[in-house]
């Protein structure tokens, strides 16, 4: 008898069952949109992904720059998560991270940014998922007040004059 009759069965069983396992393992449940994805590998490691609110949140903010900002959703993403990149490791200047994200949203249906639109794309991506580690803490309300104690109240004291009163004679 031949053992080649079971051995290809075998081997044919056993690359199926690898791509089954593999295929499942990349299948992932969509039961919950808003937690946030692993960061990708390669270019943008360490940058985060987006959950659903927060690219509903870049949409929103990129569209009321420029609509055609984010004629391509997907698109709009992956500009912004590089601009975020340059965020992150805050080695450019306000006007170097301008023109970075000038470069990053050209093409396609966006045909002309503005200086000014520069500046609101970084800052709708810093406002919707990226926030500038180099930033100075916003104050929490109440803090930037000074506290004044009881005791360091100081009442106020007119002084008055005596009355005249009549002398009595």
């Amino acid at each position: 008898m031949s053992s080649s009759r079971f051995t290809r069965p075998l081997a044919t069983f056993g690359l199926s069952l690898a791509i089954t396992l593999t295929a499942s393992a990349c299948v992932s449940s969509t039961d919950d949109d808003d937690r946030t994805p692993a960061p990708a590998a390669g270019p943008l490691a360490g940058v985060p992904d987006l959950n659903s609110n927060q690219r509903g949140d870049l949409s929103r903010r990129l569209a009321a720059i420029d609509k055609n900002l984010v004629a391509d959703l997907d698109l709009a993403v992956t500009r912004a998560r590089y601009v975020c990149k340059q965020i992150l490791e805050g080695q450019l200047s306000a006007e170097k991270l301008d023109a970075f994200a000038i470069q990053q949203y050209l093409g396609g249906e966006v045909s002309g940014i503005t200086p000014d639109g520069a500046s609101s794309i970084v800052a709708a991506t810093k406002a919707a998922f990226c926030p500038d580690p180099n930033a100075a803490p916003a104050p929490s309300a109440g803090l930037n007040e000074p506290s004044v104690s009881p005791s360091q109240t100081q009442t106020s004291v007119t002084p008055t004059r005596p009355s005249a009163q009549p002398s009595a004679s």
